[in-house]
């Protein structure tokens, strides 16, 4: 949540960060917030998650093991919460909150989702690493995936992507023209960093965790 520790918190919060130029700004998590979080200046957080989310009625069954499980208590508070804002934008972040979208292109003004990766291609290239039997088995949970994918273009007025390389991939497969913009992962703590440009370009070393598939 915040502070933000994963590569996915992280760019969650520099985008709330930078829409914060252009309004109010609230980040409503799927997780249960503890009473002494805080969030950065300018940014409401809020929760949507009623406590209930494991034991609760699945607000209906899930297409892909990737999508996030979104109980009926869930979907009502996320509901009231967007009602109440009445926002002129809504950000998704990353296609596992695909089951929200239906609620909130009814409410939630322009929805745009942020496919922080292309999971379906993600899956493909990890699948390449595995023997026979589980690599058909993923297969299968590709196919899966990629029809949530191309059903979000569907159901959503604009999409964001990390790289050109992304953009190009979905471009190629959606038959439905809608805008999808890049916006590059940024380098955490930019704002901290001297604006002075300096007369030899520095040596910039990049540590990444990689702790995810297909790495």
């Amino acid at each position: 949540i915040y502070p933000p520790v994963s590569g996915s918190d992280q760019r969650n919060w520099a985008l709330a960060k930078s829409l914060l130029r252009h309004g109010a700004v609230t980040v409503a998590s799927f997780a249960q917030l503890p009473a002494d979080i805080a969030a950065p200046d300018g940014v409401k957080l809020v929760s949507f998650n009623p406590g209930a989310q494991v034991r609760g009625k699945a607000l209906r069954s899930l297409r892909a093991r990737i999508e996030t499980r979104v109980t009926a208590e869930s979907a009502s508070r996320l509901n009231e919460i967007v009602t109440a804002l009445r926002p002129d934008l809504t950000m998704v972040s990353g296609i596992p909150l695909f089951g929200l979208l239906d609620t909130l292109a009814e409410h939630g003004g322009r929805v745009v989702l942020d496919m922080q990766n292309v999971e379906s291609a993600l899956q493909r290239q990890h699948a390449k690493s595995l023997g026979t039997i589980a690599k058909l088995r993923l297969e299968t949970e590709v196919l899966r995936t990629a029809w949530l994918e191309n059903r979000a273009a569907g159901k959503v007025a604009a999409i964001t992507a990390c790289s050109r390389l992304d953009r190009d991939h979905l471009v190629s497969r959606f038959r439905r023209r809608l805008p999808i913009h890049v916006l590059p992962n940024i380098l955490p703590h930019m704002d901290q960093m001297p604006l002075k440009k300096p007369v030899v370009p520095p040596v910039i070393l990049f540590i990444g965790h990689l702790g995810y598939r297909p790495n």
